[in-house]
This record gives structure tokens, C-alpha cells and sequence, in this order.
């Protein structure tokens, strides 16, 4: 049973990681996340919450 939640946070954490090299590399948005950082640690905050919440 404990494979399955490691296969979920393996996921989840491959798809955020995708996501952000398609988002700052092909998107440039990198000087756009350096000035919002804090709409930046929202955004981390809701990815991690996310997981948490379709567990219940």
C-alpha cells in the first residue's frame, strides 16, 4: 500500500517540475517570478495543498 502514495507524490512533483520548465523556459517568465514572489509562494502553497486535500 505504501507504493501507491509514493507513485501520487512522484506525480505530482514530475508534473509541477514540468510545468515550471515549460512555464520559464519556453514561456520566459522568469523575470515575471522573480518581481511576484510573493503571488509565487501562493501558487506553491495551493500546488502542495492540492494533494493533501484529494486524499480526504
Amino acid at each position: 500500500m505504501a507504493k501507491v502514495p509514493a507513485l501520487r507524490l512522484f506525480a505530482w512533483t514530475f508534473g509541477v517540475l514540468l510545468l515550471m520548465h515549460v512555464l520559464v523556459d519556453h514561456l520566459q517568465l522568469g523575470n515575471w517570478m522573480q518581481s511576484n514572489q510573493l503571488t509565487m509562494l501562493l501558487i506553491a502553497f495551493l500546488v502542495g495543498l492540492v494533494p493533501s486535500l484529494s486524499s480526504e
